[in-house]
């Protein structure tokens, strides 16, 4: 047993002095990495690279080898970071500008990449077909529909409820590239939806048409590291088309004009006045059609960051609606397994502070979670979850704007994203299903309902 016990223990100790072997001279971890470099043993030249810059032997050539070996692992975030010193050390040297240009541009740091592109000498530039920046550098377009189901409380002691009949959403943008170091995107959107609404037990038709504006500027600040602003105006225009009902009591005055045929006086619309009216019973009340337009606003500031195979931004919007304010304030963060875009993973919390009538704050949080893969040479797949409270959220830097009546209580989609014509243009579509929280009112008691709503959106985008 003590032999067994002596030889563990010897392995042990043997095993101990082999990893925290000091390497004593930068001659020695030359001659090592050279070796192998000349072996192409990629991964041995990293462990030793890695090993010897923690001990404080840092050297040229050492960078040199290990940014290509990254690069040969297809590790593109971690080659850019040794490239990136490197090209300040010896701004001249084209393999090392060609070595970080495609560093950046398989890595995911399409903005570092563009800000070389004009840099990169004409023999490189032809070599592989890279035009110069145009100003109008790609064309977006969008479409969103959504599939319902009929929720309608049939019920003749109902006396509130919202269900959406119908939703379309379409969307136009172009991209623009500023010089090397500034970024645009605008869009104009059109979403057209339709509601029924219940309103003291009497029921009608809403549509709500929506004119949307978006302008986005990125501006480098530095290798990796982006800020971001966006400014999103928002225009509604809602319209009711009432039913024509028979009551058996007095006509009452809702928040909706009503007109009491017969003998009534004259309604005037939308916050007009009712004259009149000596109510008898069985008369027929009639809701007037009305119309209103409000217009919101929302603001975002965001910072990003690129830090090794992490990505990590944050961000703060203001959102003024229906008279209140919104502030919502969140964290996201990226990360890249293998260095590339073959496989990462995201994370993002999200907290929101939303005005009550009455004063104070009323604070929501959700969190998301996801992947992305590749599935073929040109084919990518995403996988997402969302969780938490969302209510009239705004994601995306400011682009996408939720205003649902119904609070979400989890979402899931699913994206393939297909590029062709050299990545060039990339065409996606996005599946996703969302569990929403429906209220209505019965006997002057609130209830709630859980829905399920799912959703189609498709796209395509070239890129100049």
């Amino acid at each position: 047993m003590w032999k067994y016990a002596s030889i563990l223990i010897l392995s042990i100790l043997i095993s101990s002095y082999v990893h925290a072997q000091k390497y004593q001279s930068v001659s020695q971890v030359d001659k090592e990495t050279f070796e192998l470099y000349q072996k192409q043993q990629w991964k041995q030249l990293i462990v030793i690279g890695e090993k010897s810059i923690e001990q404080g032997i840092d050297f040229y050539y050492l960078r040199l080898r290990m940014g290509i070996a990254y690069y040969n692992m297809k590790n593109y975030r971690k080659s850019a970071v040794f490239f990136q010193k490197l090209s300040q050390q010896n701004p001249e040297d084209k393999s090392i500008k060609e070595y970080l240009y495609f560093s950046y541009l398989l890595g995911d740091r399409s903005m570092d990449a563009i800000r070389m592109q004009n840099e990169l000498p004409q023999t490189i530039r032809e070599k592989y077909g890279i035009d110069k920046i145009e100003f109008i550098s790609g064309i977006y377009a969008e479409t969103k529909y959504e599939f319902l189901d009929d929720y309608t409380i049939n019920s003749d002691q109902i006396q509130q409820q919202t269900v959406r009949k119908q939703f379309h959403h379409y969307s136009l943008g172009l991209n623009h590239q500023v010089g090397k170091r500034i970024a645009l995107f605008h869009a104009y959107s059109l979403v057209d939806l339709k509601n029924l609404t219940v309103s003291e037990g009497i029921s009608f038709d809403e549509e709500v048409h929506q004119n949307q504006y978006y302008l986005k500027s990125s501006f480098q600040l530095g290798y990796g590291t982006k800020l971001v602003f966006s400014g999103h105006w928002v225009q509604t225009k809602v319209k009711g088309y009432p039913f024509t009902i028979e009551t058996t009591t007095e006509a009452v005055l809702l928040p909706l004009q009503l007109k009491e045929n017969g003998n009534g006086g004259n309604g005037n619309g939308a916050g007009g006045s009712e004259n009149g009216g000596n109510g008898d019973s069985g008369a027929m009340v009639e809701i007037y059609p009305y119309a209103n337009t409000q217009n919101s606003f929302i603001g975002y500031m965001g910072l990003q960051q690129d830090i090794s195979n992490w990505k990590v931004s944050v961000g703060l919007l203001y959102y003024d609606t229906n008279d209140l304010s919104r502030w919502q304030q969140e964290v996201s963060v990226r990360f890249y397994p293998l260095g590339n875009l073959k496989f990462y993973m995201n994370g993002r919390f999200t907290n929101q502070m939303e005005e009550k009538l009455d004063g104070g704050w009323l604070n929501r949080r959700y969190w998301n979670g996801g992947l992305g893969f590749q599935l073929a040479k040109n084919t990518w797949a995403q996988l997402g979850y969302s969780f938490g409270d969302m209510f009239m959220q705004v994601e995306n830097e400011g682009y996408s704007v939720y205003n649902s009546i119904n609070l979400v209580k989890n979402r899931g989609d699913i994206g393939l994203y297909q590029y062709i014509f050299k990545g060039k243009l990339s065409i996606f579509l996005l599946y996703q299903k969302q569990r929403e929280r429906n209220t209505y009112m019965i006997n002057d008691e609130l209830n709630r309902q859980h829905i399920n709503v799912q959703s189609i959106i498709g796209g395509i985008k070239w890129n100049f």
